[in-house]
């Protein structure tokens, strides 16, 4: 084995990506997919049948449809939410800490 082909890296060095890393991205991604096409294409689908046996064309279609954008919307935040807890929390504005505010209130001697 050749030892100088590796190389350690040192703190302001960044890694190369692994195929691991592109992988996860990719299974993220599909997980992602299936929660904005699954129910357009099931409720539209869903409607396009009402539709025919109804003899309503396009109204239950539409109304699927239309239907089906919000629940995905919301399959997708709740996706984004377990996997970043954090972003959601209440009360965070992402400034610097709170107590730093009445800190620089008494710096100049004012209470």
């Amino acid at each position: 084995m050749n030892k100088a082909a590796v190389k350690p890296t040192t703190k302001g060095e960044k890694t190369p990506p692994s195929t691991w890393d592109g992988w996860v991205v990719a299974l993220q991604l599909l997980d992602t997919t299936w929660r904005v096409a699954l129910p357009i294409l099931l409720l539209s689908y869903g409607g396009t049948r009402l539709d025919r046996h109804w003899h309503s064309t396009p109204l239950l279609s539409l109304i699927g449809f239309f239907v089906s954008l919000p629940l995905a919307v919301l399959l997708v935040y709740r996706q984004i939410k377990a996997a970043y807890p954090d972003a959601f929390k209440t009360g965070q504005t992402g400034a610097a800490d709170p107590s730093s505010k009445s800190a620089s209130k008494t710096k100049g001697g004012k209470k």
